[in-house]
This record gives structure tokens, C-alpha cells and sequence, in this order.
């Protein structure tokens, strides 16, 4: 995680709502934030991913502040964990992010209200570490499903900015493979500079993914480290493609999507743009789903820009994959400027 020496000090008034007492990045307890999660996200979508593994991987990510990166609310009666929050920064501290969960015992009472305008307040004290001339902003994100979020979003000054889609394929037939391009080999990783690889295949490759900011190779290789470290990671459903021993592809898939049984999911697949076009991304996914196959699992899902530059919702709806719920994220501008973020 990072330090970056910050004092903790609120320039704006936000205090937990009556009957609720607030912690900052203390007591945390993996098992029971995850119960949490699941179910905030089941009272909204009907069904929720979250495992301990995802959590954990969360709370430590590298743009996660060990010291006062998360808010956690509990209710002082029942003393029932009723909602977590956690702000990520990360480099170079343009567009922070403020996600929050509140479960829906609790909902209703103005915590989510309270859980934004803490992050606003962090995301106010990041703006000094920003490049002198950038724009600043913040971003909040919620299922389409959560009406509720997006009235708080909007009340607090955020405008919807771009949707992101969860897709799925079911397994109702052997899936075709498609052919690899001529010049390509692709491989499963079998060593560190493997994974080393594939993150500056997925860096290159997601500088034309919505959100995109450049950060250090140090934060860059932290974060796939603490990737790795999940419970779900596989080298075997890890693919790089090569072209003259050079990394061109790259797809990242764990064994399985969260908590859904009998589903795969796959988190990242990246081309180098001088190798677009050819076919070397429908090549790395087909392979991933045979992978999936080859394994009993009835279905595999993934989450995709919906007005991605790179086509690739039309790639994934071309080999049958079909969307399921969908989310939107809201901007709020904290300082107006020149955009490092790939919009």
C-alpha cells in the first residue's frame, strides 16, 4: 500500500448518522466485510462475486492508503457492520475512485451520502500530488440496478459519464477454436517474467481503455502482484501470445467468477495495436473458453466498456457472449485542466 505522508485532516464536515459509529481503516474483518458485500450487492442485482479473496485483494492494492483508505460503519446497537467504504488514488492521482457498500438492513439512512462525501474529502486533499496542469476528478460507480446511488451521485454534483457491461457465454456447445494469427504462438505463463510480461502487453493495451492514467511501472507491476496473490489466481488460464518472442497478447482468467459456481471469468485481454485486426484477441478468448470447458464450467463471464474504442463489446458479442447487468460511472471535476485519463 501506498504512504503518501498525508495528514488526515477534513476540510468539510461529514459525521456518521445517528445510531452509527465510524472507523477508519481499523478493524477490518475479511469474513465479515465479505458477508456485507454480498449482501448489499444481492439486494440490488439479485446475486454477487465478492469472495474473502476479492476483498483481501482490495484492501491491498497499492492505491489503497494503509492508514485511512477505508471507512467502516457499524451499527452501535446490533453491532452489525452496516457499510464500508474505500478510496483508491492512484497514480498520477487525477481521478481517484470512492466505492462503497451498505447493506440493506442499513440503507436509507444516509450512509452512502456520508461514504461519497468522504471520499470527495480525500480526493480535495489528493489534488496537490496531480501534475500542476491536470484535471482532477473523482469517480463513483454503481449497478444500473441502484437507483438509489445515482440520486446521491447526482445530488452531490456527479454527472453519469460511462457505462460498463458484464457479459456472459454459457457453455451450450464444444467451442470452436478460433486459428491463431501466422507469426503468433500462444502459451499459458510458467514463470515471473511471464506475468511481468503480460503487464506491459495490459498497459499498453488498456491506453485506449476508458479510465486509463499512466502510473509508474513500480505501481503498474504492485498491482499484478497483488492480482497474483488471490486465491483464485492460475498460470494455467493465463495466456501470452508472442510474435518473434516479443509479447503481443495477453488474457488473465481466474478459475472462477467470485462465488458464482460453475463460472469462469476472465479480468483482462489486451493486443498490442500493431497486431488489431488480425484475429489474435478472438484466438486468446476462444482458447480461455475451451480452457473453462475443459474444466466442467457451464459459463464464463468477463466486464467490458460499453463504448470501448477498441470494439470490443461487438468482438464478445460475436462468439455468443450476452450482457447481464450493467453499471455507470459518475464524474464529479474538482479542478478543471488538461484530461490525462483516456475517456
Amino acid at each position: 500500500m501506498t504512504d503518501l505522508g498525508y495528514v488526515l485532516t477534513m476540510t468539510h464536515a461529514w459525521t456518521a448518522p445517528v445510531g452509527y459509529e465510524v472507523a477508519i481503516s481499523g478493524g477490518i474483518d475479511t469474513a465479515e466485510l465479505t458477508d456485507l458485500i454480498v449482501a448489499a450487492e444481492t439486494a440490488i442485482d439479485g446475486l454477487s462475486h465478492m469472495t474473502p479473496s476479492f476483498v483481501n485483494m482490495l484492501l491491498q492494492a497499492p492505491d489503497v492508503d494503509r492508514d485511512a483508505g477505508a471507512l467502516l460503519f457499524r451499527h452501535i446497537a446490533s453491532g452489525q457492520i452496516a457499510a464500508f467504504g474505500v478510496f483508491r488514488h492512484p497514480e498520477p492521482h487525477v481521478e481517484t475512485a470512492t466505492m462503497g457498500w451498505v447493506h440493506p438492513a442499513h440503507r436509507g439512512h444516509g450512509i452512502g451520502a456520508t461514504i461519497v462525501q468522504w471520499g470527495l474529502e480525500l480526493a480535495r486533499m489528493r489534488i496537490p500530488y496531480a501534475p500542476e496542469d491536470a484535471r482532477v476528478t473523482n469517480r463513483c460507480q454503481a449497478s444500473d440496478a441502484d437507483t438509489a446511488a445515482a440520486t446521491v451521485f447526482i445530488d452531490l454534483g456527479y454527472s453519469p459519464d460511462r457505462r460498463e457491461i458484464e457479459m456472459e457465454l454459457v457453455f451450450d456447445d464444444v467451442v470452436a477454436v478460433a486459428p491463431i494469427p501466422a507469426g503468433i504462438t500462444i502459451r499459458t505463463v510458467t514463470r515471473d517474467s511471464d506475468v511481468e510480461a503480460v503487464a506491459r502487453v495490459s498497459s499498453d493495451a488498456f491506453k485506449d481503455h476508458y479510465g486509463w492514467a499512466e502510473s509508474s511501472w513500480d505501481q503498474t507491476l504492485e498491482r499484478w502482484a497483488n492480482f497474483r496473490a488471490m486465491d483464485e489466481w492460475d498460470d494455467d488460464l493465463v495466456f501470452v501470445a508472442e510474435a518473434e518472442g516479443e509479447p503481443v497478447g495477453e488474457l488473465v482468467g481466474v478459475r472462477s467468477h467470485g462465488s458464482t459456481t460453475g463460472s469462469g471469468y476472465i479480468g483482462s485481454l489486451g493486443v498490442v495495436r500493431s497486431w488489431r485486426g488480425k484475429g489474435l484477441a478472438r484466438a486468446l478468448l476462444t482458447r480461455a473458453f475451451a480452457a473453462y470447458q475443459a474444466r466442467g464450467m457451464r459459463a464464463v463471464a468477463l466486464d467490458v466498456d460499453a463504448d470501448s474504442l477498441t470494439g470490443a463489446t461487438r468482438l464478445y458479442e460475436s462468439v455468443g457472449m450476452m450482457p447481464v447487468r450493467s453499471e455507470t460511472a459518475y464524474l464529479i471535476e474538482l479542478r478543471p485542466g488538461i484530461d490525462l485519463v483516456k475517456r
